[in-house]
């Protein structure tokens, strides 16, 4: 019977937590489709399967450690769909589970002035720079929860998408 009760507790806890991540993940799809829908008429170009990496991010130096929300993407992701709009790049991030890759909630990088409202599936970043480094293109950007600007980096794309990158000045008032 002790054999038993060990196997159950330790399986039950791993059929849960497997259900957990199920839906969680489900959400995060069905949030991220949602917006890729609202924006598809607005794509400009756009980028899929691109591989991405990210320095000066530590989730440790989070200015409120307190604020914590399940739904906001980490820039822990190594692979990403790129989608570049009037005055934004859009980032959603993928990840695997289970075997499927999935999109994460995006989030965008403003050129100029950032918006005032907030969305629960989109979250808002400012762009500091953009630049060509070898063949990868850097992208400098300032989420106002960390207090260090990130850098992102888009594999052997520099050239190509640089100049698509929407400047401050090209953008209507």
């Amino acid at each position: 019977m002790p054999s038993v009760i060990s196997f159950l507790i330790p399986f039950s806890f791993f059929i849960i937590w497997s259900g957990f991540l199920y839906l969680y993940f489900n959400n995060i799809q069905n949030k991220s489709s949602k917006v890729l829908d609202l924006i598809q008429r607005d794509i400009q170009y756009k980028y899929i399967n691109q591989k991405v990496w990210f320095l000066k991010y530590d989730l440790t130096s989070k200015r409120n450690k307190f604020q914590i929300n399940p739904f906001k993407t980490l820039y822990t992701f190594s692979k990403a769909d790129i989608y570049i709009l009037s005055n934004q790049i859009m980032f959603f991030g993928k990840h695997k589970y289970f075997g499927k890759e999935v999109s994460l909630i995006p989030f965008s990088i403003f050129v100029g002035q950032t918006p005032d409202i907030k969305s629960f599936t989109v979250f808002y970043t400012k762009l500091v720079s953009a630049s060509v480094v070898n063949t990868n293109l850097e992208i400098e950007f300032i989420d106002n929860d960390y207090p260090k600007s990130i850098k992102l980096f888009i594999k052997n794309l520099g050239e190509e998408i640089l100049p698509k990158i929407p400047s401050p000045t090209s953008i209507p008032v």
